[in-house]
């Protein structure tokens, strides 16, 4: 019955962490810039988009590390706890890399087209990345 609670509350953390991280990624990839919007509907579906597929990751996630090695509760809960903040630091650095030469190719009174925002790339990108490295570290983790 833990373990229900657990993949949960961790996969209503994932959708929660999918919604909210659309804003912030999205005002670093403008950064000083100006941002027109010119399809609302897709930038309304796109959070709502964005937390299920975290909550996919995770229950990928969960059932390949599961695979990978056994841990206990408390290390189990650690480990995705580390996956949540690794992706994150994956998200932040892939937008910098995907927006830095469009920031850099503009003027600064020219506003960018949310809409042309690479948001398929960045996360599928960051997941990817942070999936392969924590298997390779969930093999030498301490039970």
């Amino acid at each position: 019955m833990i373990k229900a609670y657990f993949l949960v509350g961790f996969a209503f953390v994932f959708a929660l962490f999918g919604y909210f991280s659309l804003d912030i990624l999205v005002s670093q990839y403008l950064g000083d810039h100006k941002g027109a919007i010119f399809d609302l509907r897709a930038f309304i579906i796109l959070p709502i988009t964005l937390a299920v597929e975290y909550v996919i990751y995770f229950m990928v996630s969960y059932y390949l590390f599961d695979r990978v090695k056994n841990l206990s509760f408390k290390k189990d809960t650690y480990f995705h706890i580390l996956s949540l903040i690794a992706n994150a630091l994956f998200l932040f650095l892939f937008v910098n890399l995907f927006s830095h030469s469009i920031r850099d190719s503009i003027g600064s009174d020219v506003a960018l087209r949310v809409d042309d925002f690479p948001a398929t790339k960045i996360y599928l990108s960051s997941m990817i990345s942070s999936l392969i490295i924590l298997l390779g570290v969930r093999k030498v983790w301490p039970r």
